[in-house]
C-alpha cells in the first residue's frame, strides 16, 4: 500500500503561476494604477491647477511584490508655502479643508473595494490557469 499522486502536473504548473504572481498581476497593477490617479484627480480641488498637475502614480515591482504608489509632489502656492499637505494630507490637513476636502487616503480607501476586487479577479485567473 502507498501514496499516489493524482494530478502532480497540474498541481506543479499552478505553484508556477503563482510564485510569478507579480508579474501576472503587472497589468492590473496598472489599471489600478490609472484608476487611483483619476479618482484622487477628481476628489482634488481646483483652485490654479497647480496641486493635480503635481498628482503622480506609479507601479513598483520587485522579487514577489508589486504595489502601486499615488502621491502629490510638494507643490507651493504663489507666496511660497507648501500648501499639498495642507489640502490633501492626513493628519496635516488645515481647518479650513477638514471636513470639506477628502484626504488623498480617504480617496484611496473610498475605491479600496473596487480596485481589491480586480485584484482578487486577476489572482483567481491566475490560479485556475487563465
Amino acid at each position: 500500500m502507498g501514496v499516489e499522486m493524482i494530478g502532480e502536473e497540474v498541481t506543479n504548473a499552478t505553484l508556477v503561476h503563482i510564485e510569478e504572481m507579480a508579474d501576472h498581476l503587472a497589468p492590473t497593477m496598472q489599471d489600478v494604477g490609472e484608476i487611483a490617479h483619476d479618482y484622487v484627480e477628481l476628489e482634488t480641488p481646483v483652485d490654479s491647477g497647480l496641486l493635480v498637475s503635481q498628482l503622480h502614480h506609479d507601479v513598483e515591482s520587485g522579487g514577489d511584490r508589486i504595489y502601486v504608489e499615488v502621491w502629490y509632489d510638494e507643490t507651493y502656492g504663489p507666496y511660497g508655502h507648501r500648501y499639498d499637505h495642507y489640502v490633501k494630507g492626513e493628519g496635516a490637513q488645515a481647518w479650513m479643508h477638514r471636513g470639506r476636502v477628502s484626504t488623498i487616503v480617504d480617496d484611496l480607501m473610498a475605491i479600496e473595494p473596487a480596485i481589491t476586487a480586480m485584484i482578487q479577479r486577476r489572482v483567481q485567473e491566475v490560479v485556475n490557469g487563465s
